[in-house]
């Protein structure tokens, strides 16, 4: 894109826009001054008067203090103090790539006790890393991760991707799988190494007229935690878990 359409020009057009709205607080000083510079400009026509009408000094020397009571008692202070502080504080922020989206919630700010933040690809990475296993079936933690990733190496879902990088990274040798079937919404059915692999959510298990075999219980603490987990049934008996979840960036902390 160009112009006004890249990035930075969307940035650009939103700190402009910040800078020239008002915030609750500027729009009542704006009124407050607009009845003081009335107030303003009656002291000094009642300043003029009276040291026409009350004293010996020249018409000069009267309209001097009358324009001194203008300049004195005119709110200008007011008028001018908030929207040059939030030019200021937005124009700063923006230095620091804190972008405001107007005076209103800068102003807010100050009474937020607390915040909410989307979080998929804002605190976190973006993409899911594997975090527990769990074999029910008294197989080792690899040999579970190694039949689940060489089953998930067909699918393009971002849980079988973190499952085979979960396996390559630890050094893991994948197989073949054969007769794979993803099922929509529930998950995937493959044969590694002559062993029938059925991976996905409890309804698939359902679908497949397996028993969890007690590990909804452990489903369940893992979904409490925040992560996705994913039976895993071995010839027609569950066999296991695998967890994965969305990671924290590392920079996140430091950013709230």
């Amino acid at each position: 894109k160009i112009g006004a359409d890249t990035a930075l020009g969307q940035i650009i057009d939103l700190v402009q826009r910040a800078q020239n709205s008002k915030a609750p607080g500027q729009r009542l000083a704006d009124r407050a001054a607009g009845v003081l510079v009335i107030v303003a400009i009656s002291a000094g026509l009642l300043t003029f008067a009276a040291w026409t009408l009350f004293s010996d000094e020249d018409f000069i020397r009267s309209l001097t203090f009358a324009i001194s009571a203008v300049v004195i008692a005119c709110p200008d202070a007011l008028g001018l103090a908030t929207p040059t502080a939030v030019a200021v504080g937005t124009g700063i922020g923006a230095r620091h790539n804190i972008l405001i989206k107007d005076a209103a919630t800068l102003e807010g700010v100050g009474a937020l006790d607390a915040i909410a933040l989307d979080k998929t690809g804002t605190l976190t990475v973006g993409e899911p890393a594997v975090t527990d296993l769990f074999a029910s079936d008294g197989r080792s933690d690899d040999e579970l991760l190694r039949l689940v990733a060489s089953a998930e190496q067909g699918s393009e879902h971002p849980l079988a991707a973190a499952i085979v990088r979960a396996a390559r990274e630890r050094g893991i040798e994948l197989a073949e799988a054969d007769s794979f079937e993803a099922v929509a919404g529930h998950g995937l059915k493959a044969t590694v190494d002559g062993q029938r692999l059925a991976i996905g959510n409890a309804r698939l298990l359902e679908h497949e007229g397996i028993s969890p075999d007690g590990l909804a219980e452990h489903a369940e603490r893992l979904a409490q935690e925040g992560k996705t987990a994913m039976y895993v049934a071995l010839d027609g008996e569950a066999a296991g878990l695998v967890a994965a979840a969305d990671q924290i960036r590392p920079s996140a902390h430091a950013a709230i």
